[in-house]
């Protein structure tokens, strides 16, 4: 089976929908799988992958999460106008990564755009 219109796309997804909220016999498991493979290869065929989020957009999920506001960041960046520059694009300093890093418990490679840079965070 293969979508080839958003409308054939959306009745897929509509019907999934509708075949997750209910208890499933054979034929709709079958069903469900045929339409779940379609729908995947729609999208992977019609959507651009969103990518890696930038150290930023991490950054800003994370304050989300732990209900916290740009301020919040100066004890980890020394200043609000490092917590400025870095949210303008700027990388922070390897001691801010750490400080990150140690204290909000998130992995040091979303600073960084190569994985062979290494930060001892024993060291900063």
């Amino acid at each position: 089976m293969k979508l080839k219109t958003e409308q054939e796309y959306d009745k897929a997804v509509e019907i999934i929908n509708g075949l997750l909220k209910k208890e499933l016999d054979t034929f709709d498991e079958i069903y469900l799988d045929a339409l779940t493979d379609a729908v995947e290869e729609y999208q992977d065929e019609m959507f651009e992958p969103l990518g890696e989020p930038t150290a930023q957009e991490y950054l800003l999920a994370i304050m989300e999460e732990y209900d916290m506001v740009k301020k919040d960041l100066i004890p980890y960046f020394g200043s609000k106008q490092r917590v400025y520059e870095f949210f303008k694009g700027n990388s922070p300093s390897k001691d801010t990564i750490a400080r990150l890093v140690q204290g909000l418990n998130i992995p040091a490679n979303i600073f960084f755009n190569s994985t062979n840079y290494h930060i001892d965070l024993e060291e900063a």
